[in-house]
């Protein structure tokens, strides 16, 4: 391709030139367990209605990886900008305080908002439905927006727990961790502006901006005396720079 087009836009490109009935968008970083993925296209035919499916992922280690996420919702945003998401967890033990479902029996299959796209089988007739992945998130939430597309449009989502997949979660992300930081803070305002609207998304980038100047101060004090965090305070003033221009996305992240 010539250079890093993005994980969208890269899978894009894959899904133009494919022709079978599934798309399957498999991580580099992931080791297919057994007949996985014949274990899923035949969950799929045994389920016509279901237009997305995932399934368990497995750590390093063997031990289970939460996977499935709820759609993200602009409180939990601002709740975890804020750090108040144990705080108001304690308060309301049923307040879903983060997407990431650590609560889920992942030993069942069942209908979810978003599976993972480290392992992400689509039925190609929803492809001509809802498109192809929105190759504005380069990367980060391009699954968590294709899902809510399927779901607006009346699909379903599933998880089938009959197939596993072992993860070697993040390595990329390690290895470049600040611009993983930002890319993350990016792509959850293009999802709320999606598919929350602008003003939803300008208080969030409020919240997000008041907690970046708190870390910025805290990490530079701390930088004083311990060096790895003036380079998390200058990334913290990066970050709070991206979120009062609004993340245009015209900008790359390098």
């Amino acid at each position: 391709l010539g250079r890093n087009l993005g994980f969208a836009a890269a899978s894009n490109v894959g899904i133009r030139h494919s022709t079978a009935d599934y798309v399957l968008l498999l991580n580099s970083d992931t080791e297919v367990v057994g007949n996985a993925l014949a274990t899923l296209v035949k969950n799929m035919e045994a389920h016509p209605d279901v237009a997305v499916a995932g399934c368990k992922l497995l750590n390093s280690d063997g031990s289970l990886q939460p996977s499935v996420r709820y759609f993200p919702t602009p409180m939990q945003l601002v709740a975890g900008r804020l750090g108040l998401r144990s705080i108001i967890h304690r308060l309301n033990p049923s307040w879903p305080w983060q997407d990431l479902r650590t609560d889920m029996d992942y030993s069942q299959a069942q209908e979810i908002d978003v599976v993972s796209g480290a392992c992400f089988l689509i039925r190609r007739s929803w492809l001509d439905r809802v498109g192809l992945l929105d190759e504005r998130f380069f990367m980060y939430a391009e699954e968590t927006d294709f899902c809510k597309r399927v779901k607006l449009h009346g699909g379903k989502v599933m998880y089938f727990a009959d197939a596993e997949v072992i993860h070697h979660r993040g390595q990329s992300a390690k290895q470049r961790g600040d611009w993983s930081y930002l890319q993350r803070l990016k792509s959850a305002d293009l999802y709320l502006r999606m598919h929350h609207g602008e003003l939803t998304a300008m208080g969030v980038r409020l919240a997000t901006a008041l907690s970046l100047i708190g870390l910025t101060i805290c990490y530079a004090i701390r930088g004083v005396f311990n060096p790895p965090h003036r380079n998390r305070a200058v990334v913290r003033v990066k970050g709070l720079l991206l979120t009062l221009l609004g993340y245009p996305t015209w900008l790359r992240i390098e």
